[in-house]
């Protein structure tokens, strides 16, 4: 079997244009899938509602194979089933019950997909999204699953946890994002199953593009417009900026952040603004609109309204790489969140003298080689405490641990990640050939 004949599969697809309507992959997905495509497919199967259908998908992808969903149906599988219920219970948090009865939906869209990518020699699939479609799978020699978010400690019978092991039971080759959470898998899933009846289970780091590296030609009038154009803020040189990228997502625990701003400005009088930037990109989910009323409820209480700024917009690339490079500080509050991408695309893109400020539960904490900055997830004193060592360490100090940083994480790129993998399924294609 050739490297290039594998047949890709995952919730989301690259951009395209159907209709006049975009369709695109979330967050560092993007880079992951095309260079799956890129190196390892022949195809690349994706999920889209039928309101994108037309005679032409615009997109450049040109092995782009969609598998459109009637509006009903994808409503039920994506807001409801897994936005709603899967999600949130695959993280630790209550999901709403009543979506549960999304599961026929669910199951539907399944079995379409499966359908659609049986009878290949070999498959690869990525997103939770699909866990379901190896036990709808009958005819694929081999096929190959990558598990991107964490995969938690739950009691052995936990429902969701259960259903999830039946379906990745049935694939050869199972990737996770960290140790801990293979670990956890084999444990869970060797006590129901057996551990001789289990996949081979491997880690394989991923880290951000490289693009985040490459040198620009940036400069400080750059970030001043950028963030008077985006946050409404005036540029001060005796001011020290703080920013958070991450989607509106209860796991990424923005509340928990204002929070710990509010602490900060009981006890200390500081020059400081930060710029919460949280893409909503499920405003259908009645799960997600309650976190945007919390994080509303926390802005509103916070006693200095000129010290954080929160945007919705979705930034491109180049734009964030502005403010990444001169950022002070960069904070991601996630709680179970498995290899956020945020905070090492800043430590990749940030000029040297900047620090990250991440949970112990979040699976960036778990690689980085300095934990002077992780907090303990959860508790809002802690956060406040590691920003204030942050803001207040010296030059010295925050130029040691960038260094010691970007030199880890220039070593897990996407680009390095994919290599692991072509590596890793070498065997597979001399066993399939």
């Amino acid at each position: 079997m050739g490297i290039k004949n594998y047949i890709f599969a995952s919730n989301r697809g690259p951009d395209f244009v159907s209709n006049g309507l975009s369709h695109f992959a979330a967050g560092g997905t993007q880079d992951v899938y095309r260079l799956i495509c890129k190196e390892l497919a022949k195809k690349w199967v994706c999920i889209a509602p039928d309101k994108y259908e037309s005679d032409e998908v615009i997109s450049d992808c040109s092995e782009l194979d969609v598998l459109f969903v009637d509006n009903d149906t994808y409503f039920g599988y994506y807001y409801r089933f897994v936005s709603e219920y899967l999600y949130p219970n695959i993280l630790g948090s209550k999901g709403l019950y009543s979506a549960a009865s999304a599961i026929k939906e669910f199951d539907d869209v399944s079995k379409a997909v499966a359908k659609k990518i049986d009878n290949h020699n070999g498959v690869i699939l990525c997103d939770y999204h699909l866990y379901k479609v190896p036990k709808y799978m009958r005819n694929s020699n081999k096929s190959h699953f990558f598990w991107f978010l964490p995969f938690l400690n739950p009691p052995k019978d936990h429902p969701v946890y259960n259903d999830i092991v039946k379906g990745l039971v049935k694939v050869d080759t199972l990737w996770f994002l960290h140790e801990d959470y293979k670990n956890n898998f084999v444990d869970f899933a060797g006590t129901i199953f057996g551990y001789n009846n289990l996949p081979a289970v491997e880690t394989l780091t991923l880290g951000p593009s490289a693009f985040f590296s490459e040198n620009r030609n940036i400069s400080i009038e750059d970030f001043k417009k950028l963030i008077l154009k985006e946050f409404k803020i005036q540029h001060d040189a005796d001011c020290s900026y703080l920013i958070t990228v991450a989607r509106l997502d209860f796991v990424k625990k923005i509340p928990l952040l204002l929070k710990a701003m509010s602490i900060i400005e009981k006890e200390h009088m500081l020059n400081i603004k930060l710029m919460i930037l949280a893409p909503h990109h499920r405003k259908n989910s009645r799960f997600y609109q309650q976190e945007e009323a919390k994080i509303q409820k926390h802005l509103d209480e916070l006693e200095r309204s000129d010290q954080v700024f929160l945007s919705h917009k979705l930034l491109s690339r180049e734009e964030l790489v502005v403010l990444y490079k001169f950022a002070d500080l960069f904070i991601l509050p996630s709680t179970n969140d498995a290899m956020p991408l945020t905070p090492l695309e800043y430590v990749l893109a940030n000029k040297g003298n900047g620090a990250v400020v991440v949970s112990d539960s979040a699976g960036t904490s778990k690689i980085l080689p300095d934990s002077t900055y992780i907090f303990k997830h959860d508790n809002p004193l802690s956060l406040a405490r590691k920003i204030m060592d942050a803001l207040l360490a010296t030059e010295q100090g925050k130029s040691d641990w960038m260094a010691k940083n970007k030199h880890m994480v220039s070593g897990i790129t996407s680009n390095s990640w994919i290599n692991q993998i072509i590596t890793a399924l070498e065997p597979c294609h001399e066993r399939i050939s």
